[in-house]
């Protein structure tokens, strides 16, 4: 499809440049792209319609002070919800057209005369900031038409995420998560939206994809904002893989923290489950679906061992070894390390019991691997994981004896070779 970008009053614009670049206030002519929407009548009074809508938000625009009023706030939500649902819902006439409505929004430049409004009211800026965030996210999810290739919706949209960095609160977090979340459908679905958001390093300019970066502090949330997070972040992986873009996970490798944070998110969660869990078994009764059960925080860190599992299971060979890397020096030897040549045998079988049921939800090949090489023949200051494992299981405490056999059942259930040699061998 070919595609030409919307030039302004002065000429090609680069979405990510400074916010003074051009006065907001003229739209510029609109370029227009292929369509996608099927043909249907158009209704002569649309145009009028949104154009009603679009003076009414210019009126309230022109006199900042009666934001004040919360009547006035809502009249202002309402009259864009009623822009986005016409932009929306609306069919071109033709492939090649760009439809009434959307024509009108480009014209007025309206998105972002509400965005620079935005910015400079102190009281209602972060209320009306959070109404484009989902007045995006619902054009993204409805239009048929490719609204992201004209400079009055992807400048102001660029602006309104930068203006979004660093900021987590409740109501900008649930609107700009899944507005993130739908851009990354978008271009999952058009490659070549991805040029849009992320750039390539340049002569003392560092790469940057702004996506990625403000999904990464979701990456271990627990709700539904979490979820969302997550599965964005897996679509921007799958390009990287996909479209073998070696600046993109080389951004996402090095440059950026996504792994670090995947990583160290391991550390910190684990460091959150108790050391010690009162429980009561049969002797022929498994323990760990009884201390499973006991320990809420596990469903947490089982989320992120989850992610992990999928993250290394899409990603392109860079991101895999970086993770992989941070997982073995960090998480394993760093954490699970001296939590098993703890002075407390109570604590070192609770830490068995973690590992057992790890090792159950671990899917990916890569990370297995370093979980049995450190189990196997890793070594913690100078002393052998795999013959305190083996020696718990002659110890006169019952649970750690339990414990310490479920651990070498679940590997010999793996049933790889190398890991039942070495058991083998260290048991003789």
């Amino acid at each position: 499809m070919e595609q030409t970008q919307d030039k302004g009053a002065g000429g090609g614009l680069n979405p990510f440049g400074s916010d003074d670049e051009e006065d907001p206030g003229r739209g510029g002519e609109e370029q227009r792209a292929t369509g996608t929407g099927e043909a249907l009548p158009s209704q002569q009074d649309t145009p009028l319609k949104i154009e009603s809508h679009c003076t009414a938000l210019g009126g309230i625009m022109s006199d900042p002070a009666q934001l004040t009023d919360p009547f006035l706030l809502e009249e202002f939500r309402g009259h864009l919800t009623s822009v986005e649902k016409l932009v929306s819902r609306e069919r071109p006439q033709s492939r090649g057209e760009v439809g009434d409505n959307l024509a009108v929004i480009l014209s007025q430049n309206i998105i972002e005369k509400v965005y620079v409004f935005s910015t400079l009211q102190k009281a209602t800026g972060r209320a009306i900031r959070v109404m484009l965030l989902r007045f995006f996210t619902e054009v993204f999810a409805h239009s048929v038409q490719d609204v992201l290739i004209h400079q009055q919706f992807l400048r102001p949209l660029n602006r309104l995420l930068r203006a979004c960095e660093g900021t987590r609160e409740g109501d900008m977090a649930s609107a700009l998560v899944p507005l993130l979340h739908q851009i990354c459908i978008l271009i999952q679905m058009n490659q070549s939206l991805l040029d849009l958001f992320f750039i390539e390093a340049k002569a003392h300019h560092p790469a940057r994809f702004i996506l990625l970066s403000q999904l990464i502090p979701y990456m271990h949330d627990v709700t539904e904002i979490g979820n969302r997070a997550r599965d964005a972040l897996l679509l921007c992986l799958s390009l990287a893989d996909q479209l073998s873009h070696a600046s993109l996970s080389q951004f996402i490798a090095i440059e950026s923290n996504f792994c670090q944070v995947l990583a160290t998110g391991l550390s910190g969660l684990y460091s959150d489950l108790p050391t010690s869990v009162s429980y009561s078994v049969d002797e022929w009764q498994s323990p760990l679906p009884v201390i499973e059960s006991c320990v809420p925080g596990l469903a947490q860190f089982y989320l992120a061992l989850d992610f992990c599992n999928s993250v290394l299971q899409i990603s392109s060979k860079v991101i895999c070894d970086g993770i992989l890397t941070l997982v073995r020096d960090g998480f394993l030897q760093q954490v699970i390390g001296p939590a098993l040549f703890q002075k407390s045998e109570e604590a070192a079988t609770v830490t068995m019991v973690y590992l057992a049921l790890f090792l159950g939800h671990i899917t990916n090949m890569a990370l297995m691997r370093e979980f049995l090489k450190f189990l196997v023949v890793g070594k913690y200051d100078d002393r052998s994981i795999v013959n305190i494992i083996l020696n718990s299981i002659n110890s006169t405490n019952i649970n750690t004896c339990t414990v310490a056999l479920e651990l070498v059942y679940v590997l010999i259930d793996l049933n790889c070779e190398d890991v039942l040699l070495e058991l083998v061998f260290k048991s003789a």
